[in-house]
């Protein structure tokens, strides 16, 4: 009889070793509240306590905590870097025990998101390079993702090697580039329009012998390529594809995308998402020695709701942004137009009851608008920028 007592009771002392910590669950970012900070959360799972580990993106763990005894299932975690990856790392701790650390979850701190950033208009001139919120690195690809943050063969240059005008460069030789430039975080708004309500990009390129303006081509496996990521980061799509068999001027042109296809397949609307370069000089050592050239980029993301009935109507306006006169053309008649600042606050009222308008804003500040346009039973709000 003892030695039964034994057995089950050492039965008992086993399983409670056993049993451990719920982990925590469905890490994710709730937002982005400030300039230098990032708010992450996760499901509870009835704990009450959690450590955290958490260092630039491809870090060692060293199961050490960074932060102990985190009391609410939520973390802001401040005063760091804006435009860098970071790989975080989650435990429950339970006094006694603790779960497996779980991660990595890898996120992106985006610099703030305002009124005024929601275009992107850069011509590279400021000097400032990479101009601010814009990120370099120089590892990984599009099909496996982005590393090595901050470190970059992209410079400031003259555009084409022949104007006063500066741009994003990267000399494109040997096998040894694979670099990324990435533009500032977007997403699309409730209410902020794109000239035909989608993502709108607008930039010019130039590709020249090193050093010099004469024409050349990429090598035979250069490529750069245009990619979005509707995932922060995680999974890049390509948009558009330059390589040998491209041609491109070696004193500029002009490329313009609307591309409603990805705004409606990845649901831009409603995410943060991400605009990227990435130029590569492939495995093959051959005897291209090339510039790629890029600037004037302007990007605007595309617009949700009500804003998409006015399409229907032939609604459209220009210019953007606006000097002095907004022109206004429609197919039905254009009733009112309501102009409100960032602030939320009526600036203009104007009764059109025609076709077509034009809009003297002369005496409006610099900055970002909304105008809310009413068409019969169809209303939308509608992004301004006046210079």
């Amino acid at each position: 009889m003892k030695k039964i007592t034994l057995l089950i009771i050492t039965i008992f002392i086993y399983v409670s070793t056993i049993a451990q910590c719920n982990e925590p669950s469905n890490i994710h970012i709730e937002n982005n509240f400030t300039y230098e900070s990032v708010k992450i959360v996760w499901d509870a799972n009835t704990e009450n306590l959690w450590d955290i580990e958490y260092g630039e993106n491809g870090f060692t763990p060293t199961e050490i905590p960074t932060i102990e005894n985190v009391s609410f299932n939520q973390l802001g975690l401040d005063q760091i870097p804006h435009s860098i990856y970071y790989d975080l790392y989650i435990r429950t701790d339970c006094g006694a025990d603790t779960s497996d650390w779980i991660g990595p979850f890898t996120f992106y701190n985006y610099c703030d998101i305002s009124v005024s950033d929601i275009i992107v208009n850069e011509t590279f001139n400021t000097g400032n390079f990479p101009p601010d919120c814009w990120t370099v690195a120089n590892q990984g690809n599009p099909n496996i993702g982005i590393s090595g943050f901050n470190n970059s063969n992209w410079t400031n240059h003259e555009f084409a090697n022949d104007s006063n005008d500066l741009s994003a460069m990267i000399n494109i030789t040997e096998n040894n580039v694979n670099d990324w430039l990435v533009l500032p975080e977007m997403q699309g708004l409730p209410g902020v329009k794109s000239n035909n309500f989608d993502l709108i990009l607008n930039f010019s390129i130039a590709l020249t012998e090193h050093n010099t303006t004469n024409s050349i081509s990429l090598g035979s496996d250069d490529q750069v390529k245009l990619v979005i990521s509707p995932d922060q980061g995680e999974t890049w799509f390509t948009i558009r594809t330059w390589d040998a068999n491209t041609p491109i001027s070696n004193t500029g042109e002009t490329i313009a995308i609307n591309y409603e296809d990805y705004t409606d397949q990845f649901s831009l609307f409603d995410t943060h998402f991400l605009i990227a370069f990435w130029a590569s000089s492939g495995s093959i050592d051959d005897s291209v020695n090339a510039d790629f050239f890029l600037t004037n980029i302007y990007a605007e993301p595309p617009s949700t709701g009500s804003i998409n009935d006015l399409k229907s109507k032939g609604f459209s306006y220009y210019p953007n942004p606006i000097k002095n006169t907004l022109h206004l053309n429609a197919n039905e008649n254009i009733d009112t137009v309501s102009i409100y600042n960032y602030l939320g606050q009526e600036v203009k009222t104007i009764l059109i009851n025609s076709i077509q308008k034009e809009i003297n804003l002369n005496n409006l500040e610099k900055g970002v608008y909304f105008m809310n346009v009413k068409i019969g039973n169809t209303t939308g709000f509608i992004s301004l920028i006046k210079e």
